[in-house]
This record gives structure tokens, C-alpha cells and sequence, in this order.
């Protein structure tokens, strides 16, 4: 029989019974729909004779010595909801993402890049080239003009002339034994890069046993890189941590050109080539960032030859120059300036918190840490420049 049920004819017992004086119940309905009925006792009871009738949802006949007949019939307090919520499941762990390939960085600025976060050996672990991977052009040919567009070379090592002349070509964690050319003047679209992207690259002309052979600054070595530059002039390319050592000349650039976060080092003196670190003749839009430009010949041919690299960075108005940004980089040279800085008709070049080294001249540069700074020009800025050495600021 039903509990409502039950306690309805206890009630309708309870007013015929003469032995009863007074009965009180208080039903309640709580949350999980049990049914209270409570009384001055302990628990909750019905003090009637209704233990006689049926039992149902968890009552029970108790002893109680007030009740009628010595029984009563109690009413547990926890019964079931009807509908119980569900129990939510377990949650499913989330697996720890895979972090993929790390990314490595050279230390931020006030500090410079060197060969330990330059190049492909700090990316890829690896100590020698023997351990990259001989790439094709995947163009058709090896003719040392890439010609294929939009494609990677990842982890590649490259013994030849690297003629880009195709749209959006990365090569990175790679190093590149000779040198990088845009298409030259005969080429569709001379002298642009198409936005080549290098980084995590070493360019240098020589072999790991070629430079293994080479002795310190200063030897007596009769080597010959050849006359091209590491990165031939050129717009449109970006080079991010590269490593560039041992070639004749700078590294050129042109429009739209970003050099940042790179090392250049040991020039090899080659007859009648004009030594930088890095250099435009021209540009627009053009980043010079965080690098570490040194410029010193490594070798000599006769006894008492002298240095002869012009500077650290050559930037030059042969053409249009105008938004040039030259920031946070570390300059030194054994040449006559630490940097050249444009000339009467460039436009908005800037210098700004560049450090000049004092490694092989006092004044950074043989004649002085800078040449060409036109302070009337419109947009020129020099902002923040000192000496390596913390002996103070450098003025044009």
C-alpha cells in the first residue's frame, strides 16, 4: 500500500481511537520527493495503527509503547528521487600537445648573435655538414637555377651556385656551400629574390676540411672564395639567423630586404673586392636588425698587407634610398668606418640603440665609427647609439 495512503487511514484510525489524546504530524516534501512525517519522537513516525496495513517506499514497523498496539510504523527520510540525475562520467584527460620542432632564438638585446644561434648547427644538433642531406632543385634539372615555386629545402646541404628565380622558395636548417643570386639582368624579373626566405642557414665558400685547414686572423693563406658575395644584391628576401663567414665580400640587399638576428664574420681578403659585413647601394624599405656585423680580412697574401675592408655596413644612395631601419646591432671592423650611412639624397634613414665595437680600432672604424650621416635629410634619426665598451654615446 502507498505511504500516503497508509497515513491517511492511520489519521482516519487515529480520531476513533480512544487511547490517543493528541496526534500531530507535519508532512514535508523536499527536493528528492521523500516523504517526512514527523512527530515529538525520535525519527520520523506515524504513532497510529496503520503498521496493520501494507508496507511500501521503505516504511517499517518499529516498537514504540505510547503507540496503539505497541507498533508504530516509521517513514525513512532518504527516499529515492524519482528521476536521479545521472552521474556526469569521468572527464577524458586532454592529451599534452605535441610541441612540435623548437623553435631556437638568438638572446634578446643588449646581447648579439653569434655562430651558437646562427646557421644550421644550434637548430638541428648537428656538428657537421656531413649529416645534412643532399637536396635537389625538384625543378627538373640541376642547373643551379631554382625554378619551382613555393617549395621548402629543410635540413638540405648545397655545393653550388643558388640562383633563385622562383616565387616564395624557404631554405632553412640548411647550409649552402657557395653563394645565393636573384635572377640576373637577362633573367624575367632581374635582380628579386620573389620573397626567398632564409633561416637557420650557414653560407660560406668553403668546405668543413677546407676550413679546418685555415689557421687564425692574420696567417698567411693564399685561398680563393671567388669574387661573389654570399647573398648577391638583390630585393624581396629575408634572411633570419644565418651565418655567413669566410666569403669575400658583404652580403647585399636591396628593396624589401630584412636581415635580422644574423652573424657575419671573417672576410676573406680576395683581390680588388670591397669588404663589408653588409651592404646596400640602393633600397627601399629595407631591416637591419640585431645582428652582429663584423668585418675584418682573416688572411693576408704578402707580409704587412694591410686590412682594407671598407666597414661593418655599407649603406649607399647609387640609386633610390628611402625608409632604411638600422636597430640593435653590434658593429665592428677593421676598416676605415664601422658603418657608411647613405649620402645627400636618401630619405628617412635611421639609427637606433646600435652598439660600436671597439674590437680592432679604438674609434670602431680606423677613421671614426661613422661616415655619410646627413642630419638635414627628411626622416634621418640617430637615437640611442653607444659604445659597446659602456664608455658613453656615439655622435655622427
Amino acid at each position: 500500500m502507498p505511504i500516503l495512503k497508509v497515513l491517511t487511514k492511520s489519521i482516519r484510525r487515529s480520531k476513533r481511537s480512544s487511547k490517543i489524546t493528541a496526534f500531530v504530524v507535519t508532512v514535508a516534501i523536499i527536493g528528492t520527493g521523500a516523504v517526512l512525517v514527523s512527530t515529538g519522537a525520535a525519527g520520523y513516525y506515524a504513532g497510529t495503527e496503520a503498521e496493520k496495513g501494507g508496507l511500501s517506499g521503505g516504511a517499517k514497523v518499529v516498537t514504540d509503547g505510547s503507540a496503539s498496539g505497541g507498533q508504530a510504523l516509521q517513514f525513512l527520510a532518504t527516499a529515492s528521487s524519482p528521476n536521479p540525475s545521472p552521474t556526469p562520467p569521468s572527464p577524458t584527460p586532454t592529451p599534452t600537445p605535441n610541441p612540435g620542432p623548437v623553435t631556437f632564438v638568438c638572446p634578446p638585446f643588449p646581447a648579439f648573435p653569434d655562430a651558437n644561434c646562427t646557421g644550421y648547427k644550434h637548430s638541428t644538433g648537428f656538428t657537421s655538414e656531413s649529416q645534412l642531406k643532399q637536396c635537389k632543385e625538384d625543378d627538373g634539372d640541376e642547373d643551379g637555377h631554382f625554378t619551382k615555386a613555393n617549395v621548402t629545402y629543410d635540413g638540405c646541404l648545397f655545393k653550388q651556385f643558388v640562383r633563385i628565380r622562383a616565387e616564395n622558395i624557404t631554405i632553412k636548417n640548411s647550409k649552402i656551400i657557395g653563394n645565393v643570386a636573384p635572377p640576373a639582368g637577362h633573367h624575367e624579373n632581374p635582380y628579386d629574390y620573389r620573397g626567398l626566405k632564409l633561416i637557420d642557414v650557414e653560407i660560406t665558400p668553403f668546405t668543413d676540411a677546407q676550413l679546418g685547414t685555415f689557421t687564425a686572423a692574420g696567417a698567411n693563406q693564399n685561398v680563393d672564395p671567388g669574387s661573389e658575395g654570399p647573398i648577391g644584391d638583390g630585393a624581396n628576401y629575408s634572411c633570419l639567423r644565418c651565418y655567413i663567414h669566410h666569403a669575400s665580400k658583404s652580403a647585399g640587399g636591396g628593396d624589401g630586404v630584412k636581415f635580422i638576428d644574423s652573424y657575419v664574420d671573417s672576410i676573406t681578403w680576395t683581390e680588388g673586392q670591397h669588404g663589408a659585413a653588409f651592404g646596400i647601394n640602393h633600397g627601399v624599405n629595407v631591416e637591419i636588425i640585431h645582428n652582429n656585423l663584423n668585418c675584418y680580412r682573416w688572411n693576408t697574401r704578402a707580409s704587412g698587407f694591410q686590412q682594407g675592408c671598407s666597414s661593418a655596413l655599407s649603406i649607399y644612395d647609387e640609386g633610390r634610398l628611402d625608409g632604411v631601419l638600422v636597430k640593435n646591432n653590434l658593429f665592428n671592423t677593421a676598416g676605415q668606418y664601422c658603418a657608411y650611412s647613405g649620402g645627400p639624397t636618401g630619405k628617412n634613414v635611421r639609427f637606433i640603440d646600435n652598439y660600436f665595437g671597439k674590437a680592432h680600432n679604438s674609434r670602431c672604424g680606423a677613421a671614426g665609427p661613422l661616415h655619410s650621416w646627413y642630419p638635414n635629410n627628411p626622416g634621418y634619426q640617430w637615437q640611442g647609439n653607444v659604445w659597446a665598451d659602456g664608455s658613453g654615446a656615439v655622435n655622427p
